[in-house]
C-alpha cells in the first residue's frame, strides 16, 4: 500500500507540474515581444471618453479610429491619440450603436452601423461616400426581406471587393460599388454557417493571382474560420483543450507577415496564432485596473509603429500594446 500511496502521489505532482509549465508557456511566451505601452478613456461622452467601445481600426497614416458603441459615434484619432474628430451622422440618420469599422487600402472608412441596418463608405475627408443596405444583386430597393440585419463589421480585400457579417449569420459580399454579388453562411455549425460572427480580417493579396484570406470570429460556435478569396473553407482555429484560449472571440487583426492576432472573452485576452492557425501565445491580463482587460472587443495592429491596440469595452478605454516580432 504505502508504494501504492507513493506512486499515485508522484503521478498527481507530475500531472500538476505539466499542467503549471503548460499554462506558462501558453501565457508566457509573447510576454517579452508584447509589452503594456499605455491606456486612455474612462466611462462618458466627452471627447476622449468611451461608452462600451467595440472595435477599433488602423489607417496607413497610423490615424486610429474607435468604435464608441454606447455613444452613437466612432472616434478619430490622431497617432499619439489626440481627439481628431468623430462621424455621428449620416444621410440624415443618427448613428445608432455602430459595432464595426475597416478600412481599405486608400484609407476610405466603412462604419457598420448596426442599429440602422446599414454600412457608411466614408473617404478621408471624412465625406460620405456610398451607403449600403440591400442585399439585392440590383438596385438598392428598401425591403424589409433583403435588408442587412444588424450588421457586426465590415472589412474591405485587397481588390475593393467589401466583406460584410450581419445578425442573420451571412457573410454578405459586395462589389466597389456597393452592389451585393454573393451571400452565404446561415445558423449552424458547418464550414459555411456561423453562429452570432462578430468580427471580419482579411489579408493582403499575393502571388501571381493575386490570392487573399478572410477570417471570421464564429463567436457562439467557439472558433475561427480561414477562406479563401474564393469563400473555399481553409481551417478553424478552435480550442485545443489546454487553456480555454478559444472562446468567444471577439476582434480580429492581421498583421503584414499573415500572423493572426484575436481578442477573445475565454482564458487569455489577446491571442496570437501562426497563418497556419497555430496557438502561438498570449499577452495581456484579465482583471480590473491599469494595463487589465475586463471584456475584450476589437483588436488592431498598427505597423507604422508595430503597436497592437485593444477596446475593453466593460472599463470603457483603449490598451496599447507593443509589438516585437
Amino acid at each position: 500500500m504505502p508504494v501504492i500511496f507513493s506512486n499515485k502521489l508522484h503521478f498527481k505532482i507530475v500531472s500538476i507540474l505539466i499542467i503549471f509549465i503548460s499554462i506558462f508557456t501558453l501565457t508566457g511566451c509573447l510576454e517579452k515581444r508584447m509589452k503594456f505601452l499605455r491606456e486612455f478613456g474612462k466611462e462618458g461622452s466627452g471627447a476622449e471618453d468611451f461608452s462600451g467601445p467595440t472595435d477599433v481600426a488602423v489607417n496607413s497614416k497610423g490615424e486610429v479610429f474607435i468604435c464608441d458603441t454606447g455613444n452613437n459615434r466612432v472616434v478619430k484619432y490622431s497617432p499619439d491619440f489626440q481627439y481628431m474628430t468623430s462621424y455621428s451622422v449620416a444621410n440624415g440618420a443618427k448613428f445608432r450603436q455602430p459595432k464595426g469599422i475597416g478600412i481599405d487600402t486608400k484609407d476610405n472608412v466603412y462604419i457598420a452601423d448596426t442599429g440602422n441596418n446599414r454600412v457608411l463608405k466614408f473617404d478621408t475627408n471624412g465625406s460620405l461616400m456610398m451607403e449600403i443596405y440591400s442585399t439585392v444583386k440590383i438596385g438598392q430597393q428598401k425591403d424589409p426581406s433583403n435588408t442587412i440585419k444588424c450588421p457586426y463589421d465590415v472589412c474591405v480585400g485587397p481588390n475593393g471587393i467589401i466583406y460584410i457579417i450581419d445578425l442573420n449569420n451571412r457573410l454578405l459580399v459586395y462589389d466597389q460599388n456597393g452592389l451585393c454579388i454573393n451571400k452565404l453562411g446561415s445558423k449552424g455549425t458547418g464550414s459555411k454557417s456561423f453562429d452570432v460572427p462578430t468580427r471580419l480580417a482579411v489579408t493582403n493579396d499575393e502571388g501571381p493571382e493575386k490570392k487573399y484570406y478572410l477570417y471570421v470570429a464564429d463567436s457562439f460556435n467557439t472558433r475561427i474560420v480561414k477562406f479563401d478569396n474564393l469563400f473555399n473553407s481553409i481551417y478553424e482555429v478552435r480550442d485545443k483543450g489546454v487553456l480555454n484560449y478559444i472562446k468567444d472571440p471577439r476582434g480580429l487583426t492581421v498583421m503584414p507577415d499573415k500572423t493572426l492576432i484575436a481578442s477573445d472573452c475565454g482564458d487569455l485576452p489577446v491571442c496570437v496564432y501562426t497563418n497556419q492557425g497555430v496557438f502561438e501565445g498570449s499577452a495581456g491580463s484579465y482583471g480590473l485596473g491599469r494595463a487589465k482587460i475586463a471584456s475584450p472587443g476589437g483588436v488592431a495592429y498598427d505597423a507604422a509603429k508595430k503597436r497592437i491596440i485593444v477596446t475593453d469595452q466593460l472599463q470603457h478605454k483603449i490598451l496599447v500594446f507593443a509589438m516585437y516580432r
